[in-house]
């Protein structure tokens, strides 16, 4: 149906995505890498603090603008879902949670100490 020199939509976009002249091909592994940092910036809501744990972690800055973006675009997407940060969640679950074990009229108290 193809001849051996047929150049279609998916054969481009491949060469487009892989290089041209010769790039590298793609790997599993940076696609984990970028998923990880778009479920912990979605998870806890924090930008900034995704993009740089996540390049720490891995202890290189080749995938910093991909990472950036799929951090971006996860942020964006947690925004208008109207989800919420999940330390928050836990904060409250702590706080209007049940009574500790073992003191049947403590409250829970936060303290704040400035430094």
């Amino acid at each position: 149906m193809y001849s051996k020199h047929t150049l279609d939509i998916r054969t481009l976009i491949c060469k487009l995505v892989n290089g041209f002249l010769g790039g590298n091909s793609l790997n599993e592994a940076y696609f984990l890498i970028v998923a990880m940092a778009g479920y912990l910036t979605a998870s806890l809501k924090a930008y900034i603090s995704g993009i740089i744990l996540i390049t720490e972690m891995t202890g290189s800055f080749t995938n910093l603008l991909s990472i950036g973006i799929v951090s971006l675009t996860a942020y964006m997407v947690a925004e208008v879902f109207h989800s919420r940060p999940v330390y928050e969640v836990l904060l409250e679950r702590f706080l209007h949670g049940k009574k500790a074990v073992g003191k049947s009229g403590a409250d829970k108290v936060i303290f704040e100490i400035p430094i």
